[in-house]
Formats: structure tokens, sequence, C-alpha cells
């Protein structure tokens, strides 16, 4: 999905969960398989992919334009995400509330690159899942 075009998200999303689970095409191939917050060394040979990364937010920061939610308490070397400001409204148009995310377990996509340890920089609200 992308920002400027997220109108079947929900619907695809269904379906990759399945073919995930099923490990159905590309889903079976191990560069696609969910990757845990707390594997930095796998998340860092992941830089410059696409990824599916899961777990637990420990912190949410604000700082200036930005909002990170970190997944450990080491911020400069955990895994993180990254929110600008210009992309808060859209989060708060789908209900999400980001400084309230502390504590919660999630399912975040997108492209890994390095700042300060591993990170994804999402842009829509569809890019991050909230797990039970």
């Amino acid at each position: 999905s992308f920002a400027d075009n997220r109108a079947c998200i929900e619907p695809l999303l269904q379906l990759e969960r399945r073919a995930r689970e099923n490990r159905r095409g590309m889903w079976a191939l191990r560069s696609y398989r969910v990757v845990s917050a707390s594997d930095r060394d796998g998340l860092t040979q992941r830089t410059g992919q696409f990824g599916i990364v899961r777990g637990q937010i420990v912190a949410v920061a604000r700082k200036g334009s930005r909002i990170f939610l970190n997944f450990d308490r080491d911020w400069r070397h955990d895994f993180t995400v990254l929110i600008a400001a210009r992309n808060w409204k859209m989060f708060a148009g789908k209900g999400f509330d980001l400084e309230s995310l502390r504590g919660r377990k999630v399912q975040v996509r997108g492209w890994l690159r390095q700042w300060n340890g591993p990170m994804i920089e999402i842009d829509h609200p569809e890019q991050i899942e909230l797990l039970n």
C-alpha cells in the first residue's frame, strides 16, 4: 500500500495473512517472513528491503516534527518506527492515538533502513497493525 493508494488495503491484507499462514507464493520465502523487533541482526541484514516486523512498543517519543515508536529501551540501537508530522492527521483520521501505543503489540510493514538501529518510516496507518 501507499499513502496515496489505500482503497483496497483491507481485503489485500486479509489475503496476505492467509497466504503467509499457508506459506504460499512469495510468503513462503524466508525474506518475506515476519521478523521479531528484537532480532537486531536479522533486521540489519534486511536493510534496504521490505519487511514485516512484529513486537511490543516500549516507548513513544515526540521529538519536534516526528514521533518515534521504540521497541526497546535502547533507542540508539533498537528497532524504531518513525512517523513524520505531515502524516499524523491521517493516523488520527483512522482512530490511531499514536502517543497511546506504549505497551501495545503491533506488526509494522515497510522498507527497512538504518538510523540509530533498524528503522521503518511509515506514512499511512495501514502500515501498522494492532495485535491482540
